[in-house]
């Protein structure tokens, strides 16, 4: 077995402890992506087989998959309630990998948000009523 790679990344569309499923209503996942990985972090990846994407203001990119919640640790080992791990925030990631019919994806082993962005839901979001729009 291969050993897990350990990279740095900034974390976008964290859904942690809630599944994603915008996409995919049949097969929900709990999902982050791990964004604005170095050109070390990409070769790495790309040396397990597995595919990493570039976006403009996201650099490259993965995004691990799990049927399973994600736990996030602080950088003292302490577990962070999920909910509050914002997009932005830096991150320490172990990486391995499972294979099926498709290829190599990436499988998260560990979490380690360094810089922590809390997560706090807009206004709109929250299902607050702004009060100066006309209601139609």
């Amino acid at each position: 077995m291969t050993q897990p790679i350990k990279i740095k990344a900034t974390v976008m569309y964290p859904y942690l402890t809630v599944t994603n499923d915008r996409f995919n209503k049949d097969n929900p996942k709990y999902e982050v992506t791990l964004a604005n990985l170095s050109e070390k972090a990409t070769e790495a990846l790309k040396s397990l087989g597995i595919k990493t994407y570039y976006k403009e203001d996201m650099g490259n990119k993965i995004t691990c998959k799990s049927t399973n919640e994600i736990r996030a640790y602080d950088t003292e080992g302490n577990q962070l309630d999920g909910n509050t791990v914002g997009n932005g925030s830096e991150a320490i990631a172990m990486i391995s990998f499972y294979t099926n019919s498709y290829g190599n994806f990436p499988q998260l082993n560990k979490l380690v948000v360094t810089e922590l962005v809390k997560y706090e839901p807009s206004v709109v979001g929250a299902g607050s009523v702004d009060d100066d729009l006309d209601v139609l």
